[in-house]
């Protein structure tokens, strides 16, 4: 499944879960076609909100002003490939159609780090009259 959906080898553990988590709702031969959820439980278990491993998912913010309130991520709990963090949270939207691709889905780690000293500086000024030459200064 890892190797399909394009992730990390780091994320072996988040697929090991994944895959029970899917198992424990797949009926099975030795327990009369039942699945363990309903064996244990006692009701069917709810599979409507599965999603395809690896398809982009939004996260939602709420920290964020209104036009910047969803985050590109991608599911597995929700991984973070620029920062190698894997988020949980509820508040998410899903793109099934769609999925990682590590290669060329992604800035390079040059364009990260002055996207990210760029938020730093921004961060640290309180001003809203910064110039875009301050900004393209900033290091």
């Amino acid at each position: 499944m890892r190797i399909h959906a394009n992730l990390l080898k780091d994320l072996s553990h988040e697929m090991y879960r994944t895959t029970a988590y899917i198992l424990n709702r797949t009926p099975t031969e030795a327990l009369g076609w039942k699945t363990p959820y309903k064996v244990v439980w006692g009701r069917k278990p709810l599979v409507a909100h599965i999603r395809p491993i690896g398809c982009r998912a939004y996260v939602y913010n709420r920290d964020l002003r209104a036009a910047n309130k969803l985050k590109l991520r991608t599911l597995i709990s929700y991984l973070v490939p620029t920062k190698d963090i894997v988020i949980v949270t509820r508040d998410v939207v899903f793109e099934p159609t769609l999925f990682f691709n590590r290669i060329d889905g992604y800035a390079s780690t040059l364009v990260l780090e002055e996207v990210i000293k760029l938020l730093k500086y921004l961060e640290m000024q309180q001003d809203n009259n910064i110039s875009i030459e301050d900004l393209l200064t900033a290091r």
